[in-house]
């Protein structure tokens, strides 16, 4: 018997067609919103029964999204990995209340780059039933399963698929590994820790704070509206600029001297060129921070980012270690025909992609954000051909998929999702960066009023859980933890309070420091502290008074905490984090040189409330050194051992 496709089954197949009930609970689900509710789809399977049969269960985990942000989620995709083909025969949803457009697709491979990427729609519904089953028929073989919820108005509890595997397929999973990868090897810790900054801070402050400097870089900084679509790139000097060219930025010579100063430029390329895009009509280009695709244009699609990818290549034509031909260059006349200058080793593809106050013209989906990503890294494996993606300028450019609002672990495994299934597994980026700030929050998951040091609020663990999924799914890859720190202002919902004898700038210094070596013994490669200035030093606003100095127009005065993380820099400087140190009153963390014979010990009281812990010392052979933050030197503050010392919430580094 056989039920039309996209319809719902007023029948059931013969009993020798049917398929059984698949055993879901050893699939693996991807949440394309990145909100991480797509397992409550399949969470109760025992409970679910079989309702095919007419003997289904009552599920209670409902699969609801909310109205907040409808306009970014909807319609929210799941899809279900079954691990190999299967032969699929059937489908039933709990319907919980409300009503909205339901669908079950299935992905076909062969299909992947026609105008629905692959998947088609075999089953539709609209919810309208109450606390009730609905069952529908299946036809088709297919490892992917999508399930579609159209609106918030629908709520879904669970789902039940029936079929049976097709032929003997060993099971395979869809984030297994990269084949051949070699693990990253860890970053020396002066490497590992920077700062976010401008073009227009000095390279004197930038330095000693930051073994790479996350320059926040603007797309339209570097076009200029010429009339010539290919001679529109400005870097030396650059389309900031003014009306009589006597001022402007020069970014040839800012990475030079940055470079020279022993700081490695790594710009995050942020917000849309409206010159960049040649439209015909009176179609409106994108702007400002919305997504670089040209109006109308599937934002899922690799060829939509054309522009950006060619704008990236152009980057990495200049600033990476390989010469291009001088006629791919697409410069402004009057700007220096140079390619291969070797000042940049990577670059950033965007600034918190998945950000949700811009509305969804500034929204990235986890798969749009794939699609750019494919784009910028080598043309979508060159099907945009030459000029496109930093890889098609040099090879050896590595290209950081851009900083994630948050430690967003379901956006990533549906970006690695997406790369299987559209470049067959090869990931798309050189690293991975996501954001995250400590601070106190109430039980509803509101900002409480107040940041919170590192070790209470688990920064290591939180950390951990993606650097143990990169080392799983992606060796290799590198992770950046792209922003982190602390505002100095009291009023601030992230604040790093003063308390006993401590300032707030003297405990946002601490509190980074270990904040960064947390960061290092999770396993992440570069963690790149928000900022290097303040924005506004009077000001109680979130990330006014992040800043390691005060404001630019205030010359940029170093705070106490600008002291310590050069300090800490110093104190570190070639050693990798080789393992915590085990000791009931204090924390503390061992770093070694690699393959050499240099050690040091971080120590600190992880608390929170000017605690001293006297009379310690460490274990085994007595160190040479030790050497105190220091509010006032960026070295540190270094005297022989002589013996047993106070231990503060300040690190303190022994060096034997």
């Amino acid at each position: 018997m056989s039920c039309p496709a996209l319809l719902l089954a007023l029948c059931l197949p013969t009993a020798g067609d049917a398929g059984e009930k698949l055993p879901l609970a050893s699939a693996t689900v991807y949440d394309l919103t990145g909100r991480g509710l797509g397992p409550r789809l399949i969470d109760e399977q025992e409970d679910a029964g079989d309702p095919r049969a007419g003997a289904g269960g009552t599920p209670s985990s409902a699969y609801e999204l909310g109205w907040i942000n409808q306009d970014l989620y909807f319609p929210a995709r799941t899809v279900i990995d079954l691990g190999r083909p299967h032969d699929l025969t059937g489908a039933a949803w709990f319907d919980v209340s409300g009503d909205g457009p339901f669908e079950i697709r299935l992905f076909d491979s062969a299909n992947r780059e026609d105008a629905n990427h692959g998947w088609r729609t075999l089953l539709t519904d609209d919810l309208k039933k109450y606390n009730a089953w609905s069952v529908g028929e299946l036809s088709g073989q297919a490892r992917y399963v999508m399930v579609v919820v159209g609106s918030p108005g629908g709520s879904v509890a669970e789902m039940v698929l029936y079929g049976r595997p097709a032929g003997d397929a060993p099971v395979e999973t869809a984030d297994a590994a990269t084949a051949d990868a070699e693990p990253v090897e860890p970053a020396p810790f002066d490497r590992l820790l920077g700062v976010n900054g401008f073009i227009d801070d000095p390279v004197e402050r930038l330095a000693p704070v930051a073994g790479t400097v996350r320059e926040y870089h603007s797309w339209q900084w570097d076009v200029v509206e010429t009339g010539e679509p290919d001679a529109r790139i400005a870097f030396s000097p650059s389309a900031v600029r003014n009306d009589t060219g006597t001022w402007a930025w020069d970014f040839d010579r800012f990475y030079r001297e940055l470079n020279a100063a022993g700081s490695r430029p790594a710009p995050v390329m942020q917000g849309t060129a409206e010159a960049a895009f040649d439209l015909e009509g009176s179609a409106e280009p994108p702007s400002g921070a919305e997504k670089p695709v040209p109006p109308g244009a599937d934002a899922e699609s690799p060829a939509s980012y054309r522009e950006h990818a060619a704008h990236l290549f152009q980057y990495a034509a200049r600033y990476g270690g390989r010469e291009v031909a001088d006629e791919r260059l697409r410069l402004e006349p009057g700007q220096p025909r140079v390619s291969g200058l070797g000042l940049v080793g990577d670059i950033e593809n965007w600034n918190e992609p998945n950000r949700t106050w811009e509305g969804r013209a500034a929204y990235f989906s986890p798969w749009e954000l794939a699609a750019m990503t494919s784009a910028d890294y080598d043309g979508h494996q060159g099907a945009l051909g030459p000029g496109h993606g930093v890889k098609d300028a040099d090879p050896d450019f590595g290209l950081v998929l851009g900083g994630l609002v948050a430690l967003d672990l379901e956006g990533l495994k549906a970006i690695k999702l997406w790369c299987d299934l559209y470049r067959d597994g090869s990931f798309p980026a050189d690293a991975i960066a996501v954001h995250y700030y400590c601070r106190a929050l109430d039980a509803s998951g509101r900002e409480a009023g107040h940041g919170l040091p590192p070790e209470e609020d688990g920064l290591r663990r939180r950390v951990k859980e993606i650097t143990a999924w990169r080392d799983a799914h992606l060796p290799g890859v590198e992770v950046h933890l792209g922003e982190f720190g602390y505002d100095t202002h009291p009023a601030s919902p992230m604040s790093a309070n003063a308390v006993g004898s401590l300032s707030a700038e003297q405990v946002q210094g601490d509190w980074l420091v270990r904040s960064a070596l947390e960061l290092a013994a999770a396993g992440v490669d570069r963690a790149q502290i928000f900022m290097l200035r303040d924005v506004d030093s009077d000001s109680p606003g979130k990330f006014s008074t992040c800043g390691l100095t005060g404001t630019k127009e205030n010359g940029h005065p170093p705070k106490a905490s600008w002291f310590h993380i050069a300090a800490a820099r110093a104190a570190l400087a070639g050693l990798v984090y080789d393992g915590d140190l085990e000791d009931d009153r204090v924390r503390g963390m061992w770093f070694a040189e690699p393959n050499g014979e240099r050690r040091a010990l971080a120590v600190w009281s992880p608390t929170a409330e000017d605690r001293r812990v006297p009379d310690w010392a460490p274990p085994g052979p007595a160190p040479r050194t030790v050497t105190r933050l220091s509010d006032d030197d960026p070295a540190g503050d270094t005297a022989p051992w002589t013996g047993p010392i106070v231990v503060t919430e300040g690190p303190a580094f022994l060096r034997w």
